[in-house]
């Protein structure tokens, strides 16, 4: 399909604030490996339903 992700759509604060404190280095918070990671460490981040935007590489 060559789609880039974006990122998720209406993180909580919180969610937002401990990702950014776990991956200094992704400030788009668009890194699939690192999200993969973060909700080893906080399973109940996407116990909902999440939205999510990609993007059509060329």
């Amino acid at each position: 399909m060559n789609l880039r992700f974006l990122g998720f759509h209406n993180l909580s604060p919180a969610t937002k604030a401990n990702y950014k404190n776990m991956f200094l280095d992704d400030v788009e918070m668009n890194n699939l490996k690192y999200w993969d990671q973060f909700e080893e460490e906080y399973p109940n981040t996407f116990i909902a339903i999440y939205n999510s935007w990609c993007q059509k590489q060329d």
